[in-house]
């Protein structure tokens, strides 16, 4: 009975931490004209070739709400980009994107992520990246 109790109580703990893990967001402000924000830092475990963030919404500073998506990109601690691409677009409600690392970065024990508007209006996201 003991046992059972024990392996219960592990799955429980296990699912709350997964979960809490999956609605960590935080609201990040895009400036006009597509300006990169502030360098947002996540430790990683090095085990995997890529990085993943996710869009929950999007919403204008002011005014009426048509926006849709926004842009990520990942970089180390020197501002470098070690993603393969300029830049990824994240799509509200879409769910995570992974994004992938360039060769000789994968080492990098903490990535950087910044994020900026798809269009030049200022606006606010609520966002995810985890460095897996």
């Amino acid at each position: 009975m003991k046992r059972n109790y024990l392996i219960a109580v592990s799955v429980l703990l296990l699912f709350g931490l997964t979960t809490i893990r999956s609605f960590a967001m935080s609201t990040v402000y895009l400036s006009k004209d597509q300006a990169w924000t502030q360098s947002y830092s996540e430790s990683r475990s090095m085990r995997f070739s890529s990085v993943s963030s996710k869009l929950f919404s999007v919403y204008p500073e002011k005014g009426k709400d048509n926006f849709k998506k926004i842009q990520v990109r990942v970089l180390d601690g020197n501002g470098s980009l070690i993603s393969n691409s300029d830049y990824t677009v994240l799509t509200e409600g879409a769910g995570w994107k992974d994004i992938e690392l360039k060769n000789g970065y994968l080492i990098n024990s903490t990535v950087y992520f910044q994020f900026r508007g798809n269009s030049s209006e200022a606006a606010y996201a609520d966002v995810d990246y985890f460095g897996k």
